[in-house]
């Protein structure tokens, strides 16, 4: 859940194609002042003085036209660099235009939460992050020290039960850094546990 007010923001871009067409894209852009329930207090004072220069609507495409992903990008013009980060919902599509992923950012291009899914459009992952944190000092050197930043994401790992018909969630547990940690529990087609492993043993 978001402890934030939204703005909207409408961004028209032209295509060039056999005809022109006007595309609006309306999205909502979290203002600064406020914070994500995931950011911790610490995280929420560095970055709470960092506000964006510009925005932009993308559009990604495959080689033979067909869409790839599209989403929002924001531009932070800093001494070293101008800086363009990912920002609310970005959709992932495959070549026959199914959706392939579904994310969401924060204004700083920090992953709060996505659903992956197959191409028979059933969903296979989840991820949700529970902790965004860091220990840098000084807001000016946030972009320069980003990878520094700590995420912690509550996963969901779905799978088809033949037995059942329907997609259920095999495994679920915390990751962070790209590694599992904590408790992760197996559950069977039934929903019923099936084991618990302990990560943080390993």
């Amino acid at each position: 859940m978001l402890d934030t007010i939204y703005t909207t923001h409408t961004f028209a871009i032209k295509l060039k194609s056999s005809t022109m067409k006007l595309i609006t894209f309306i999205f909502f852009l979290a203002q600064f002042h406020f914070s994500y329930s995931q950011h911790s207090e610490r995280f929420t004072a560095l970055v709470k003085n960092i506000k964006h220069s510009d925005s932009s609507y993308i559009e990604n495409h495959y080689a033979d036209g067909s869409l790839k992903s599209k989403g929002a990008l924001l531009y932070y013009d800093m001494p070293e660099y101008k800086y363009s980060k990912r920002a609310g919902l970005w959709v992932e599509y495959y070549k026959n235009g199914e959706i392939k992923a579904e994310s969401f950012y924060d204004n700083l291009g920090n992953l709060l939460s996505k659903s992956l899914y197959n191409l028979e459009d059933s969903i296979s992952s989840e991820m949700k992050a529970t902790l965004i944190d860091s220990d840098i000092s000084s807001s000016k050197d946030y972009f320069l020290r980003n990878d520094e930043v700590s995420i912690i994401f509550r996963i969901k790992n779905y799978k088809y039960g033949v037995d059942i018909g329907e997609t259920y969630i095999r495994e679920m547990g915390l990751v962070k850094g790209g590694k599992r940690i904590g408790i992760w529990k197996v559950y069977t087609q039934r929903g019923r546990l099936e084991k618990e492993i302990n990560y943080d043993d390993n």
